[in-house]
């Protein structure tokens, strides 16, 4: 199992859902994570995929 998931990165989303899927075929995940973000960061920073942090951990991997 991967030790970290950053949702602020995609290929580390990705990871893990590469190995979710081949540990659980046919499986979902059935959960809500609330306050899972990033809000108001003092200083504009930017992802490993180029994102803006609080957009990439809010909002853009969920569509992976």
């Amino acid at each position: 199992m991967p030790t970290v998931l950053d949702l602020s990165s995609q290929a580390s989303v990705s990871r893990f859902a590469g190995w979710y899927a081949e540990n659980y075929p046919n499986a979902s995940i059935d959960l809500l994570i609330n306050n899972a973000g990033v809000m108001a960061v003092p200083k504009r920073e930017l992802t490993e995929d180029g994102l803006e942090r609080q957009f990439a951990t809010t909002s853009s991997d969920r569509s992976l």
